[in-house]
């Protein structure tokens, strides 16, 4: 099943994509609430060298964020390891 999820995720152009897209597609869904499980495993799977540099922006996120954007911040923080 995961290697047919690849395959499907290299048709659609999703696991190729550069840490870049992937990190604003990640906040994206952190800031509108969604749920953000996708796009952090996208990148733990292929980036994890970057994780330091997101949990930074997280934090930093985390410090001007209205409380429910912090609440899901705090929820991911623990997964981005």
């Amino acid at each position: 099943m995961e290697t047919e999820t690849k395959k499907l995720l290299e048709t659609l152009g999703l696991f190729n994509l550069p840490y870049a897209e992937l990190e604003e597609l990640y906040i994206r869904d952190i800031t509108q609430e969604k749920d953000s499980s996708f796009y952090r495993r996208l990148i733990l799977q292929k980036h994890h060298n970057r994780v330091p540099r997101l949990r930074a922006k997280l934090m930093a996120l985390h410090l001007e964020s209205p409380n429910s954007i912090r609440s899901k911040i705090r929820q991911e923080l623990p997964h981005i390891r």
